[in-house]
Parts: structure tokens; sequence; C-alpha cells
């Protein structure tokens, strides 16, 4: 690896104070993936404080850091305890699935049938 694509990794991976990325490409990719999907969680429907979730994090793999592809869109609740399983030192690499789960077995489902 070179020195600018070490660089360029090194740019994507810093962080401000609260964990968010400073790096432009990040906040333009963010936004236009919110615009495309909508602030909605994907989990529980909720469209409070809608987050942006890497699905496999950016220190796994940077070269998806900006892929739509590897975004889910969760509120602060949801990013917490489902994609990251009650600890930001963890991720679940399942979340899309455990997202489905939740969404088809929600209690409000149930009480509408």
């Amino acid at each position: 690896m070179n020195v600018v694509d070490q660089l360029k990794r090194h740019y994507l991976n810093v962080t401000a104070l609260d964990y968010a990325s400073i790096n432009w490409s990040w906040q333009k990719c963010r936004r236009e993936f919110l615009k495309k999907v909508g602030k909605v969680c994907v989990c529980c429907g909720s469209k409070k404080k809608i987050q942006v979730h890497h699905i496999l994090p950016r220190h796994i793999r940077p070269d998806l850091a900006v892929d739509q592809t590897n975004l889910i869109a969760l509120c602060r609740d949801c990013h917490f305890h489902i994609g990251h399983l009650n600890s930001y030192f963890i991720y679940n690499a399942a979340v899309a699935v455990c997202c489905w789960f939740v969404r088809e077995n929600s209690v409000s489902k149930r009480n509408v049938a």
C-alpha cells in the first residue's frame, strides 16, 4: 500500500469527538442514503433520531465506508441495541436479518391483526 492510499485510509477513519466521521465524502454519502431510503428506522419504523449504520464496520472494511449497499438506517435505540448488541465495542454482522425479524414480529403488528 503506497503512502497516498495509507493517507486516504487514515482519513476515512478519522472521527470527531462524537465519533461521527468528519470526512466530506461520508457526509455526502450519508445525506444521499437518507434521501434515498427516507428517514425511517428499518427495524422499528421510528422517524426520530435516525442514524446511518455500517453493516460491516469501517475498521473491518474501510473500502465499504461510503458504499450505500453497506448502510442501513436505524433510530438511535435500534442502532445501539440491534446494530451493536448493547455495546459500541461490538458489531452485529446479521443486523439486516435481526431488523427483519423485529419488524415482522413486532407487538404493534400483532395488535393490528
